[in-house]
């Protein structure tokens, strides 16, 4: 059998002390500070059998992309939960590797900050709100789509990103908008908000650009 473990951090440690596993049951945990030591320790099961998830509110429609640490030997799991990715569950090596990779993932709410503020930029303009912010979504959605496609071709994958970023017009619209984000700093301030991110999930600081404890 199979537990998912899905309960707030502060309830982890109470919640898998009550519990009476099995040995041969397999548990996955959901949640997002967990570390596979303190869950092999208070769940009591052998390290083959405890794993750590991470996946966003898009599994709910097959559309996510699942992480899971340590690599899974199990076929069965491993299938499992890709169709929870429409296909696809990341193994990660350690988790040093999938603290790196959840920082894609909280970029969730950034995205959608600025997805705002290009439908809002819309409406100020005189664009009918409900037209504003379905071009938007439909707009995000290809650019996303494209970079999906091209991530998935074997012999293009490491530098598709690259690619997609040369392909733009020289001297076009869409170049001169990405001259001026690079120019006024907003990309190099994504890079520092990633890097305060990843040290709240390493526990070295509250995630704040500030940085403290």
């Amino acid at each position: 059998e199979t537990l998912f473990l899905c309960v707030l951090p502060d309830q982890e440690e109470e919640v898998l002390k009550s519990l009476h596993l099995k040995e041969e049951t397999t548990l996955i945990s959901l949640v997002s500070t967990s570390n596979l030591a303190t869950l092999i320790q208070n769940s009591g099961l052998p390290a083959e059998k405890v794993y750590k998830m991470i996946c966003l509110p898009a599994v709910a429609e097959l559309e996510g992309t699942p992480l899971l640490v340590p690599r899974s030997t199990s076929p069965d799991l491993h299938s499992m939960l890709s169709t929870l990715g429409g296909g696809t569950c990341i193994l990660c090596d350690n988790e040093e590797i999938m603290e790196a990779m959840m920082v894609s993932t909280c970029m969730m709410g950034p995205i959608y900050g600025l997805m705002r503020a290009n439908r809002d930029f819309l409406i100020e303009k005189g664009v009918p709100p409900k037209d504003a912010n379905y071009v938007v979504a439909r707009q995000y959605f290809g650019m996303t789509k494209d970079a999906l496609l091209r991530s998935e071709v074997v012999d293009d994958c490491k530098d598709s990103l690259d690619k997609l970023i040369s392909e733009q017009t020289p001297g076009g619209l869409n170049e001169q908008t990405l001259k001026n984000l690079e120019e006024a700093g907003a990309l190099d301030t994504y890079e520092h908000t990633m890097e305060a991110v990843l040290n709240r999930i390493q526990g070295k600081t509250d995630g704040t650009m500030g940085g403290t404890k």
